[in-house]
């Protein structure tokens, strides 16, 4: 994460529990796009009105579906596939 500002606008809004979901769907995303996913995140839960654990959940997952660049598939599987 570049700086601690996008983790400390998260954690303003979040109880620790919604922090440790965000963080867990963070984890997967490239070290040079959490910055930019936690600013994301941030910003569309401040407009939201009540921030259950299904809308934090939910919007996070959202948002990292966009963020998140998945591996390429290797051209020879291996044994078992």
């Amino acid at each position: 994460m570049r700086n601690n500002g996008d983790l400390l606008k998260c954690r303003r809004l979040l109880f620790p529990s919604q922090l440790d979901q965000v963080m867990r769907l963070a984890a997967p995303l490239p070290i040079e796009v959490r910055a930019a996913f936690l600013e994301r995140l941030a910003s569309e839960l401040r407009v939201l009105g009540e921030l259950g654990d299904g809308v934090v959940f939910k919007t996070a997952s959202r948002i990292q579906k966009e963020f998140f660049d998945p591996p390429d598939i290797l051209p020879h599987p291996g044994r078992y596939a």
